[in-house]
């Protein structure tokens, strides 16, 4: 059973991503307008739907298309891995990870969404890291380029010497 703080816990981080979700946070800009109305419709049902199971203990979140949820949380880890994210949007996606596994809690119980939610918290949450990776990558990219070229002579008079003892056993075999 959830005591009063929990309840009180999950108001504020819902409150606070449906804040942060508010169009001066700019997250139209990674989300795109329809994901971003999407985003936003879903929270005022699964907050909605929360709120209500508070009041009467008896009442749990009704059945929102599950499927929905999921494609809206794939957005967000899509989001977090292929545009440049800043820590305020990283930190809406942790508190609608939140929210959204509290109702799943309650409701739907689904693998699937619990699965998509730590995903895309995760890439949200790992993109200083990944970015890091990415640069390290880019250097060790450029130093491979560097020695292609430095090698690239070399490896041709290896081609050379190579063909040479090819032909040189080809006329071996052939006598």
């Amino acid at each position: 059973m959830e005591t009063k703080t929990d309840v009180q816990e999950i108001k504020k981080r819902a409150q606070a991503a449906r804040d942060r979700l508010a169009i001066g946070h700019g997250f139209v800009n990674f989300l795109g307008e329809t994901i971003s109305l999407e985003l936003d419709k879903a929270l005022g049902t699964v907050i909605g739907q929360l709120e209500d199971s508070f009041i009467d203990s008896g009442v749990t979140p009704g059945p929102i298309d599950v499927a929905w949820l999921i494609k809206i949380t794939k957005e967000i880890a899509n989001v977090s891995m292929y545009k440049a994210i800043d820590a305020d949007f990283a930190d809406f996606v942790t508190e609608y990870a939140f929210i959204v596994s509290s109702w799943n809690d309650r409701a739907a119980k689904s693998e699937d969404l619990y699965r998509e939610i730590a995903v895309a918290e995760s890439l949200a949450n790992s993109r200083p890291a990944i970015i890091v990776a990415a640069k390290a990558l880019r250097r060790l990219s450029e130093k491979l380029i560097q020695l292609n070229f430095v090698a690239s002579p070399a490896l041709n008079m290896s081609r050379f010497y190579l063909d040479s003892l090819r032909k040189e056993f080809d006329k071996k075999d052939e006598q």
